[in-house]
């Protein structure tokens, strides 16, 4: 709908109000503070929307009109990944206690804690305000049925790290 055609089709995309920022993948075995590459922000164009996230978009937009203020919107999208990828080391061994997860430590996305090192852990100390999570289809094998408990202590170690017991 509307929604499509501004994303997608209309040239005139602009809002000073919403700055776009992607954090490529960036695998590392422990926790650093340096991102793959440079903090680049980008404002909401009708071009930098249309290789950004569309529903992290149209959560940001919304949540700017929301709010009356300027929001950034950071993407750390990344397919095929387990949960237990984005989890501490201390948070992963909590999860694993609880039941055997699929990992393949031959493919990143596929390896405990190498997101969490490498995207989430550069970022913390951050406020947000708000989370869209889409994750979960490479949790399968018998490991889905723990994915509640893996995703709720994502979502604690979210609140802690970025500063938000309500996130």
């Amino acid at each position: 709908g509307d929604v499509m055609k501004e994303l997608y089709t209309d040239p005139n995309v602009y809002n000073e109000n919403i700055r776009l920022l992607h954090i490529g993948a960036n695998s590392q075995m422990t926790p650093t503070q340096v991102l793959s590459k440079p903090i680049n922000w980008q404002g909401a164009t009708s071009e930098s929307v249309r290789t950004f996230s569309a529903v992290a978009y149209v959560f940001g937009k919304k949540l700017q009109a929301e709010l009356g203020c300027p929001v950034g919107l950071i993407s750390t999208a990344l397919g095929g990944t387990i949960i237990e990828h984005w989890l501490s080391r201390d948070n992963y061994v909590d999860v694993s206690s609880r039941y055997t997860p699929v990992i393949d430590n031959s493919h990143p996305v596929l390896t405990p804690c190498l997101g969490y090192n490498g995207v989430l852990f550069p970022l913390k100390g951050y406020t947000m305000r708000g989370v869209v999570w889409y994750q979960g289809c490479a949790n399968t094998f018998g490991t889905e049925n723990m994915y509640d408990y893996a995703l709720k202590t994502f979502i604690d170690q979210c609140r802690k790290d970025y500063n938000n017991e309500n996130l």
